[in-house]
């Protein structure tokens, strides 16, 4: 089962770390949690700035198949987000993970949001 986990970095960047997997619609119910708690704290890390946040998410230990569930819950997510994020980078993940990545931002509208090998790259994007 897939978690993520929410933190928040140096400089009040939002960490989203991804862990585990989301393979199955049996994984739907625990993730979508998980998501509302981001949603929540995006909101409030928003509030407390007083500004467009920046998101940096780690996917380096998350694997994923594509479960139209999630992807939906993610897109949403995205969208929602729209106005209180600057820009979401993300690093590592497998070359699938990254496709489905593509598909959600895609799906979203969202073009303030890229992929990066490690996260110093993801971090030196963030805060140009």
């Amino acid at each position: 089962m897939g978690t993520i986990h929410v933190s928040t970095e140096h400089g009040g960047i939002l960490l989203l770390t991804f862990t585990g997997e989301v393979a199955d619609t049996a994984d739907i119910a625990s993730f979508k949690n998980d998501i509302a708690t981001v949603a929540k704290s995006v909101k409030n890390l928003n509030l407390t700035q007083g500004n467009k946040i920046k998101v940096l998410i780690d996917i380096t230990n998350f694997t994923a198949t594509y479960v139209s569930e999630a992807v939906d819950a993610l897109v949403e997510l995205a969208r929602e987000d729209k106005e209180l994020v600057e820009k979401t980078a993300v690093f590592g993940g497998s070359t699938k993970v990254r496709v489905i990545g593509d598909t959600i931002i895609m799906l979203s509208g969202r073009k303030n949001i890229k992929f990066f090998e490690n996260k110093t790259e993801a971090v030196e994007w963030l805060n140009s």
